[in-house]
């Protein structure tokens, strides 16, 4: 029972407490003060670790679709394989990705 309460937590609860905590520390952020560099960009990658994983999973299933495939397809890499080492680089690049366009497109004020 506590692992199925877990899983659930750490899959759907999880995921949006990060982007909640992202959201509170971007605003507080926004405000000034000392430290308001790091509270931004420490809130960006809250939000980008979620983003990023999410991201990598529907551009994987949009990538099936478009090969008219049944399988989930690791983009950009590892294909159609089951191996961790590019599955894991294919994550970090997508979560690398999502932290970029948020920083560009909530850059601080000056």
């Amino acid at each position: 029972m506590f692992r199925i309460f877990l899983a659930n937590f750490v899959v759907q609860v999880l995921p949006l407490l990060m982007i909640a905590a992202a959201i509170i520390l971007v605003v507080k952020a926004r405000k000034g003060g000392p430290g308001s560099s790091l509270k931004h960009y420490f809130g960006l990658s809250l939000a980008a670790l979620p983003a990023g994983i999410i991201a990598y999973i529907v551009a994987g299933i949009a990538a099936a679709r478009i090969r008219r495939e049944g399988h989930f397809y690791s983009v950009p890499f590892a294909g159609y394989t089951v191996d961790n080492g590019p599955i894991v680089i294919s994550v970090a690049l997508w979560i690398a990705f999502v932290f970029a366009a948020l920083a560009f497109l909530l850059r601080p004020r000056e």
